[in-house]
């Protein structure tokens, strides 16, 4: 008995054994399954990353001088807009002229709704990784990778396959026609096109192990030089044009993305970054704007009353921090706007030193006006905007154009070709000044341009219903209907323009008709067409809402006087006001004494709020300048230009509040649009015990201009020809597939 127990219990021990011994062993494989799965997921995902980094590379969103454009821009962006017919438009045709490392990206896609590149990282190319494989019209196909060569890339322990599927994407945009369509037209020669991505990758660990990773966004590129629209603050040396220091301040806020060609002050912990709007504020909706500098140094200063030595400091980094304790960043907002005292631990805002304007030249380069745009008239001087006023095509860049008229008297001819009063008077003398005047350019029945303007305004006032309308120029928005715009001559001259554009026609009543005999010619016109400028198809097709407004003078005084008003939804407003070029003296100002405001403005952080109201002011040899009798918490909408950044004119330009350190604490500067100036300007000033004198900025972007809204014919940068937004920063979408 007792050895059938011993037997016994050694049978049931043996049997527990071999039952351990087998789960241990079904444990080790599963394990080993696992381990490999994780693995080959995770070659998946990193083949993914970098299939991402690759696309990147081509369209300029990370490396930023990667790609070439090879192709003329101006006729390119003429065919691909296809005046705006979804149908017609040929989105991903510029694939075809794109050129990494001096070899060409892609071929024959000029026709294509989406193209499929597979990620080749043994390509001898240090930034070219993808292979161009097919392209086609219609949907796209489910699994790009089925349509594209097995080709694999080594990765840690296994390889992957990683396809990038780019197809075209419709996006409203007022300049459709109908709306959406695929590629955006910003005269004179820049494109947007939106784009879709997918982006395949399978990792693979031994034979048997696969997994499939998915990446998908959107994106959009930019072709030909952008609009200085595009930033919220842009400034080309960094402090007042007398030299004085400017701060970043900690009760200020800026929401969109800020530049500088200087080097940035930090006062405490200004923020930089779109606010949560929601209730009960989340701090994970917080989001990042940019801020750059092409100098790789920043100052900060300490707060008043913060106890410690030295007060400023300059850093080749982006927070302040003594010790263990913060003193100054630019930061992102936080969800107590109003409580300053606790911004020290809000994360650094999205700080990028020793931004390069033109990363294909040695060292860091400014960004500035080009002074010979390719395939335009120049930004330089207003010289393009005056000619399109004037009804001149603003691709003309022949050797007869506009940017070979160094001499005034070419531009006395051009006016009287388009003014019927003073081709009707006995010739002048070729060299003879035009009369200082409003004038329409018109041949009797039909305009031929904007308003132009020669010599000085006391105000130019728009608004959405006629003069004394009661709320005048600020009248409730109403349906439809035509815009208002009131010119008041220093000659005494008076003029009001009413643009319907529902009917295609302009009525002007002017108090001298004849420019030369004064106060007898008053009369009220009826012209076909409405004051765009340039009246050709290009200016028909790309700003058909433009209303050009150019004032060969100043607009405003000191005591009186200036621009302001409603802009009616509908009217994209271009004012400039300058002087001739750099052989005429003196500067052109333009006052804003009061609201400048949009009939309908956009919610600026909803992509789909697409009003057609947009206003910019271009004064490139003057100042802005806010008189001290402006009202508190003043409203300007609209994108606002100061001077010529890296044009030597002899003109320190700026937007500034006049005695901003006499006046007392006007509340809130309002901004939605964008300030674009030679030197920063100052809006507000703190006293001694840190009192607040003058305005305090709430500076928010229009983010319609990310999206390829511009003012009619603003300036230009010298920016590369092809980039990319909302690529580089953004993750995108991503799951898990299942590999075939």
């Amino acid at each position: 008995m007792a050895l059938l127990s011993v037997l016994v219990v050694i049978l049931v021990l043996a049997l527990l054994g071999g039952l351990v011994l087998y789960l241990s062993g079904q444990e080790s494989q599963l394990s080993t399954v696992r381990y490999r799965a994780a693995q080959s997921l995770n070659i998946a995902e990193g083949g993914a990353w970098a299939a991402r980094a690759a696309l990147m590379a081509a369209v300029n969103a990370d490396p930023t001088d990667a790609a070439r454009f090879t192709g003329d821009l101006t006729s390119a962006a003429v065919e691909w807009y296809a005046g705006g017919n979804p149908a017609s438009q040929r989105p991903l045709a510029f694939l075809s002229r794109v050129q990494i490392d001096g070899a060409a990206l892609a071929s024959g896609t000029d026709s294509f709704d989406w193209v499929v590149f597979v990620v080749d990282w043994s390509l001898p190319s240090q930034l070219r990784k993808l292979q161009y494989v097919t392209g086609g019209t219609g949907a796209p196909p489910a699994d790009p990778a089925s349509v594209a060569p097995l080709i694999m890339n080594s990765l840690g322990d296994g390889w992957y396959r990683a396809v990038v599927l780019i197809s075209k994407r419709a996006e409203d945009h007022e300049r459709c026609n109908p709306s959406p369509c695929y590629v955006h037209f910003v005269p004179p020669a820049t494109l947007v096109i939106p784009l879709s991505y997918r982006i395949v990758a399978d990792g693979q660990v031994d034979p048997q192990f696969r997994r499939r990773v998915t990446l998908q966004g959107q994106f959009r590129v930019l072709l030909g030089n952008t609009s200085f629209a595009q930033w919220l603050s842009f400034s080309h040396v960094f402090s007042l044009a007398s030299r004085t220091n400017v701060y970043f301040y900690v009760t200020e806020s800026y929401d969109g993305p800020i530049h500088t060609n200087g080097r940035f002050r930090f006062w405490g912990f200004p923020k930089f970054g779109t606010p949560d709007s929601g209730t009960p504020c989340d701090p994970g909706r917080i989001r990042a704007t940019r801020l750059t500098s092409t100098d790789t140094y920043a100052v900060f200063r300490r707060l008043p009353g913060t106890p410690g030595s030295p007060t400023e400091v300059t850093l080749e980094a982006d927070e302040w921090v003594q010790g263990s304790q913060r003193i100054a960043a630019p930061v992102l907002p936080d969800c107590t706007p109003t409580n300053f005292s606790d911004d020290f631990d809000n994360p650094v805002a999205q700080f990028q030193r020793g931004f390069d304007g033109d990363p294909s030249t040695p060292g860091i380069q400014p960004i500035t006006v080009p002074w010979d745009p390719p395939g335009r008239i120049r930004d330089s001087y207003g010289i393009l905007q005056r000619a399109v006023a004037l009804g001149w095509d603003p691709t003309d860049t022949s050797s007869s154009g506009p940017n070979n008229w160094m001499e005034e008297r070419r531009w006395y001819e051009r006016i009287r070709e388009v003014v019927p009063e003073l081709r009707r008077r006995p010739p002048d003398s070729p060299d003879s000044p035009v009369p200082n005047a409003v004038y329409v350019p018109n041949d009797g029945s039909n305009l031929l341009g904007g308003i132009y303007v020669q010599g000085n305004l006391r105000q130019l006032v728009m608004s959405n219903c006629p003069p004394g309308s009661p709320g005048y120029p600020y009248c409730p928005p109403v349906s439809g209907g035509p815009a208002y715009y009131y010119f008041e001559h220093t000659s005494g001259q008076r003029v009001t323009v009413v643009v319907d554009r529902a009917n295609n026609q302009t009525i002007v009543t002017n108090s001298d008709w004849d420019p030369v005999t004064r106060g007898n010619q008053s009369e009220t016109r009826t012209f076909a067409g409405v004051p765009r400028g340039f009246q050709g198809a290009l200016g028909v097709s790309g700003y058909a809402n433009a209303t050009m407004i150019y004032v060969h003078g100043s607009i405003g005084s000191g005591t009186s006087g200036g621009v302001w008003g409603t802009v009616k939804e509908g009217e994209q407003v271009m004012v400039t006001a300058a002087r001739s070029s750099q052989g005429e003296s003196g500067t052109r100002d333009v006052w804003i004494p009061n609201h400048i405001r949009y009939e309908r403005p956009p919610d600026p952080h909803d992509p789909a709020s697409n009003p057609r109201n947009l206003f910019g002011l271009y004064v490139p040899t003057g100042n802005i300048r806010i008189p001290t009798t402006s009202p508190n918490d003043l409203d300007l909408q609209g994108v606002f230009m100061a001077g010529q950044p890296g044009v030597s004119d002899g003109v320190d330009s700026e937007m500034r509040v006049e005695s901003v350190c006499s006046l007392p604490n006007k509340g809130d500067l309002r901004l939605l649009g964008g300030v674009i100036a030679e030197f920063v300007g100052v809006s507000g000033c703190v006293g001694g015990g840190g009192t607040h004198h003058g305005y305090s900025d709430r500076w928010v972007y229009d983010r319609r201009m990310s999206r390829g809204f511009a003012p009619p014919y603003f300036p230009t940068t010298t920016i590369s020809a092809i980039q990319a937004q909302g690529l580089a920063g953004l993750k995108p979408a991503w799951r898990e597939g299942s590999p075939p």
